[in-house]
C-alpha cells in the first residue's frame, strides 16, 4: 500500500538528504514523463502558504493537490494520476506568496 496521501494529506519529510535548507522554492515532479501515477514535491525556505494545482495544456485545472500551510524546510509530496482527462501533457503550478513555479509534466499512459 502506498503511503503516499490519498485522503489529500501531505507525505512530510523532515529528515530527507539534500533538503537540510532551502534558499528558495524547489519543487520536483517524477517520474516525469509518468505512467498511470506520478509524485510532486516541493519545500519552501519559509513558512508560508502554498497552492499546488495540475491543469490540461489547455489551461483547464484538472486537480488543486494542496491548498494550505507549510513549515520551512519540510518536503511536501502529493501524488497525481489522471485517467480520465484526455490530455496527455500537465502543467503543474505551484503558488506561493513569493511567487509561481509551474513545470510540464507528461502522461504516457494509453486511454
Amino acid at each position: 500500500s502506498s503511503s503516499s496521501g490519498r485522503d489529500g494529506s501531505p507525505i512530510v519529510m523532515n529528515d530527507s538528504p539534500g533538503f537540510e535548507s532551502v534558499e528558495s522554492l524547489t519543487v520536483n515532479a517524477y517520474p516525469n514523463p509518468f505512467v498511470d501515477k506520478m509524485n510532486i514535491e516541493f519545500i519552501t525556505p519559509e513558512d508560508t502558504r502554498v497552492l499546488l494545482e495540475v491543469y490540461s495544456v489547455t489551461g483547464v485545472k484538472v486537480s488543486t493537490l494542496f491548498d494550505g500551510d507549510v513549515t520551512k524546510n519540510t518536503v511536501y509530496r502529493f501524488e497525481f494520476s489522471e485517467k480520465q482527462n484526455s490530455s496527455n501533457v500537465f502543467i503543474y503550478r505551484v503558488t506561493t506568496p513569493r511567487g509561481i513555479q509551474v513545470g510540464k509534466i507528461v502522461n504516457l499512459t494509453t486511454k
